[in-house]
């Protein structure tokens, strides 16, 4: 363990030198001391405390997985804190969105036997060590509801932490639009009660994340990934009024000037959709109390069909 640490602590430095968030891993994780710990004999609360350690560490080495210095920090985590038999989880979705590299195959070439039941598609894969295609796991977030929480949990417990990266959220966008979008599809077979039904039920899975998601503050990237996923999902599910205007309100209170401009898009097609020039006293507020809103939303006109919003807008004000 000293030679292996040597090796590896040099990938960490070399993290280090890149990304200054690391550095908080360098008195736990990469201690000089962690090459006497033994997992064994570490208590139920250190061993709890070391796994979110861990688990943090992998949510912030996600955007670097494809440079060596990371590879030798996961060696590290997987020899001397034996990740593979505890952490397995965090450790895939940390690989996840590189399920299409090489880097994918030779970690499934060391994975236990028993996989974790939200991660059976991957079996097929893992017995062939090749590498799973994008359909495949699009079709576990579909058909899988405990893997799309894993998913989204791992990138927004990230993100709050300020360890995300674009790789895993464009990851995890692209991921859930598809997978949105291939319910919403589904849900439009047999009756109209059950078409109904299959729509709420795509609505309980996924719109308690998008909140979530916009909860997460100054997280750019993460904004206008769910500003996608609720276009999508207003386009396609015929929602009911005061479910768009829930959102609207969610959408309009989390913008920032660098993601104003997507905002007011998502906003529009969420007006289009409703049936009443109806609009949330909330969103007013944010729209007419932003000095670029007003601007933005007349060049947006240009390109996009606003038309709706800004009559809300009006109609809203002149109320007032």
């Amino acid at each position: 363990f000293d030679t292996l640490f040597q090796i590896c602590g040099e990938g960490f430095d070399d993290l280090c030198a890149l990304d200054g968030r690391y550095r908080s891993f360098a008195t736990n994780l990469f201690a000089p001391s962690s090459v006497e710990v033994e997992r064994e004999t570490l208590n139920k609360k250190e061993n709890d405390d070391l796994n979110k350690i861990v688990d943090q560490f992998l949510g912030l080495i996600c955007g670097r997985l494809l440079l060596r210095p990371a590879l030798k920090c996961v060696e590290w985590l997987i020899r001397r804190w034996k990740a593979l038999e505890h952490n397995v989880e965090s450790l895939l979705l940390a690989f996840l969105p590189y399920h299409g590299h090489d880097v994918f195959p030779t970690l499934m070439s060391i994975l236990p036997a028993q996989l974790p039941p939200t991660f059976g598609f991957l079996r097929p894969y893992v017995a062939a060590l090749q590498s799973p295609p994008r359909h495949a796991v699009v079709a576990a977030a579909v058909s899988n509801p405990a893997f799309t929480t894993q998913l989204s949990g791992f990138v927004l417990n990230s993100a709050k932490r300020r360890h995300h990266s674009s790789a895993l959220i464009g990851f995890w966008a692209s991921v859930t639009a598809q997978a949105v979008n291939g319910m919403l599809d589904a849900a439009q077979s047999g009756r109209p009660a059950v078409r109904t039904q299959k729509i709420e039920d795509v609505l309980l899975r996924v719109l308690p994340v998008l909140q979530d998601a916009l909860s997460v503050k100054d997280v750019a990237e993460l904004y206008m990934a769910s500003c996608m996923i609720m276009t999508i999902l207003a386009t396609k599910a015929h929602l009911d009024d005061r479910v768009l205007d829930a959102m609207m309100e969610a959408v309009s209170a989390a913008w920032m000037n660098e993601t104003l401009e997507d905002g007011l898009l998502c906003l529009s097609v969420l007006a289009e959709e409703k049936t009443l020039l109806e609009q949330p006293a909330a969103v007013t507020k944010s729209i007419m109390g932003n000095e670029e809103a007003v601007a933005t939303l007349n060049r947006l006109g240009e390109r996009h069909r606003t038309g709706k919003l800004v009559l809300e807008t009006i109609l809203a004000v002149t109320k007032s």
